[in-house]
């Protein structure tokens, strides 16, 4: 859709060429001067984070300095989860897997007693 993005208006009145902005969310055609969709309120642009300069927001990459202009989905959902910090295991988890393998153990064996077929002759 980043190629439908700018629409040009040959029959404007006096021959004048205007240029129109198609939103990203509803497809709505805004006038050039517009900064957000007339129809949803959506932004039409973007300002780039590394360098400042003001892009559309169907851009990919800032066309003054080539930065990432979104995040994908694993810088803002995963990535912060593996870079937080980890919480020490207390005395209190350790006691309590140490009580709970063992317990789950004898279920198990308990479990599957009954259950396995007699071997021999």
């Amino acid at each position: 859709m980043s190629e439908t993005a700018h629409r040009t208006n040959d029959s404007a009145p006096g021959g004048e060429r205007h240029r129109q902005f198609t939103c990203a969310k509803c497809d709505h055609v805004n006038p050039h001067e517009a900064a957000l969709c007339s129809n949803c309120g959506s932004h039409l642009f973007l300002k780039c984070k590394e360098c400042g300069h003001v892009n559309q927001r169907t851009s990919p990459s800032c066309t003054e300095c080539g930065h990432r202009m979104r995040r994908s989905w694993w810088d803002r959902k995963v990535a912060p989860k593996l870079r937080a910090p980890r919480r020490p295991i207390t005395p209190v988890q350790i006691l309590l897997l140490v009580i709970a393998i063992p317990v789950a153990f004898k279920v198990i064996l308990f479990l599957s007693a009954g259950k396995l077929p007699a071997s021999g002759p």
